[in-house]
């Protein structure tokens, strides 16, 4: 009897074992994912403070094109919903020739 409860003790403890190596070995390739993210952001400074490099300016430019880009859409949609408009309205109320 004695044995058989240590038995199941012992069960509970190796699922749990399992579950915190699962977390660990999870944990741990994301670290590892955000010091390679890290280590490849300061190489790339000190290649540009050494000269090897140029340093990436894009901030204003993507978001530029981006405005750009719904402002077309926008105008885009209004000009199609204005002609639907017009046909309806020429369909409605037709003029004399």
């Amino acid at each position: 009897m004695r044995q058989k409860k240590l038995s199941k003790k012992v069960d509970k403890l190796e699922r749990k074992a399992e579950k915190l190596a699962a977390k660990a070995s999870a944990k741990g390739g994301e670290l590892a994912g955000q010091a390679q993210a890290k280590g490849r952001q300061l190489s790339d400074r000190a290649a540009v403070k050494m000269g090897v490099k140029e340093e990436e300016t894009s901030g204003r430019k993507g978001l530029f094109a981006l405005v750009a880009a719904a402002a077309a859409g926008l105008g885009f949609f209004l000009k199609k919903k204005r002609e639907q408009e017009l046909d309806e309205a020429l369909w409605e109320e037709p003029r004399a020739l």
